[in-house]
């Protein structure tokens, strides 16, 4: 939580600074708390997809064209 304080005084004071847009107090603490909350969700999502089993992934054949190849004398690749 402080983290996010910190950063939406920082954002604050550039909005001030660059746009002349001013912001109460309550403002600043409601965005971090938002940030904070839209963040903790995000990792919950994530939390989640990782936690499903992971099918592998089959890896198409190579084609010899796809493999690297030393290049001819006298040329640089």
């Amino acid at each position: 939580m402080m983290a996010t304080i910190m950063w939406s005084l920082w954002k604050s004071r550039n909005m001030k600074l660059w746009q002349q847009q001013f912001e109460t107090s309550s403002q600043v603490f409601q965005r971090a708390t938002h940030v904070l909350e839209e963040w903790r969700t995000a990792q919950r999502i994530r939390s989640n997809n990782s936690n499903q089993s992971i099918t592998p992934q089959v890896q198409p054949s190579r084609q010899e064209e796809d493999v690297w190849k030393k290049p001819s004398p006298g040329r640089y690749k």
